[in-house]
């Protein structure tokens, strides 16, 4: 079944342009066995991803019209949802159902909050391995700064010592 979602998503992209995130394949991947309801305005992609998702085993409906749509997803308890997003004859936000639009909003969220952890991450990188050169810079200029201080002293007490005639 691994196999059937796979070629799902490649028919999706190819078709719709879609991009499935790897969160979004991880939901896919928990929905395996499950119902699955493909809503779409055009009949031939209807017809495609129901005939392919029974034939792998799945429990799938679909529907072209947005009222029937509606009551279709209304009505069952679906596990997920494929669905064309701008489908023709909607005049509001599709599918208005309260949990749906949660949950899209919290993918969203989800997303959000990736992306600014990736960017938080870079960020810190990028902080960490400047600490570390001027860590690196820091040492090198004490050990400079230690050579220019006590190398003359040390230069100076090594003249004297050698300079002393040696008593027993």
């Amino acid at each position: 079944m691994k196999k059937a979602l796979d070629e799902i998503i490649r028919v999706m992209g190819r078709t719709h342009g879609i991009d499935i995130s790897p969160y979004d394949k991880l939901c896919l991947m928990k929905s395996l066995n499950k119902r699955l309801a493909t809503p779409d305005d055009e009949q031939n992609i209807c017809v495609i991803l129901t005939k392919f998702l029974r034939s792998s085993g799945y429990s799938c409906e679909s529907a072209t019209d947005p009222t029937k749509t509606l009551e279709v997803l209304k009505r069952n308890g679906f596990e997920l949802v494929i669905s064309d997003i701008k489908m023709a004859g909607f005049v509001a936000e599709p599918f208005q159902l309260p949990e749906l639009k949660a949950k899209m909003e919290r993918i969203d969220l989800e997303r959000k909050m990736q992306r600014v952890l990736r960017e938080l991450n870079t960020t810190l990188e990028v902080l960490l391995k400047r600490a570390e050169k001027d860590k690196e810079t820091l040492s090198e200029n004490v050990v400079s700064s230690v050579k220019e201080l006590l190398l003359p002293y040390l230069e100076k007490l090594k003249k004297e010592h050698n300079s002393r005639p040696d008593s027993i």
